[in-house]
């Protein structure tokens, strides 16, 4: 939840010892990066994760870290990671839907709640409708375009949790809502066959991979 009443506390305690966490947007989708390079063995990743999240911009930040993650086996590093991602790196979907990821970087599923869909309409469903990986371009245009805020600018500075809240908040005139429109579309029995075609067309061209990333 997104409490406008309270400052974020972007930290990890620890025994009593405060750790501050870099949870800028650009650092948050640097750590799922990481989290789907196949360069990284799975036993590593928890520790890449903290050493990415945790904040370095003193020598006892640094030096922090480095006591921290020298102490620790794989199982508490996984451990530690996840409270994290549970506290602090929620990602909400288009359908309203948190979305959460195990450390592999990969979507967790959750139960249905209906049982009587036809079993391909709930299929398409389950898609996700954005990519943050690739719809980089319409996302920085709508944030410039909506918002005038250059995403490249604000690196190191946008909050991840005023990101996704201006991210799902886009109007509907800039081209990230417009694709996303076009992605969740289903035809009516109204349509003619003229328009049927022509958004069939749109979503082929605004189709994402089969298996997206983040």
């Amino acid at each position: 939840m997104f409490d406008i009443s309270r400052k974020f506390k972007d930290v990890l305690v620890l025994d009593d010892v405060i750790y501050p966490l870099d949870l800028s947007f650009d650092n948050v989708l640097r750590h799922l990066e990481m989290l789907h390079d196949e360069r990284f063995l799975p036993e590593l990743q928890p520790f890449m994760a903290l050493k990415i999240l945790l904040k370095t911009n003193t020598a006892e930040e640094v030096e922090a870290m480095g006591n921290l993650l020298s102490q620790l086996d794989i199982e508490t590093a996984l451990e530690i990671y996840k409270q994290i991602s549970d506290e602090h790196i929620i990602i909400k979907s288009e359908r309203g839907e948190v979305q959460e990821y195990d450390l592999a970087g990969n979507l967790i599923e959750k139960a249905s709640k209906q049982v009587d869909d036809d079993d391909e309409d709930e299929e398409e469903d389950k898609q996700p409708l954005f990519s943050l990986k690739y719809d980089g371009d319409y996302i920085y245009s709508s944030f410039l375009q909506a918002y005038q805020i250059d995403l490249i600018d604000v690196q190191g500075q946008l909050h991840w949790q005023k990101f996704n809240a201006l991210l799902n908040s886009l109007p509907s005139n800039t081209k990230f809502a417009e694709v996303l429109k076009i992605r969740a579309w289903k035809p009516q029995k109204d349509d003619s066959s003229e328009y049927i075609n022509k958004m069939r067309e749109l979503q082929e061209e605004y189709a994402l991979p089969n298996e997206i990333d983040y």
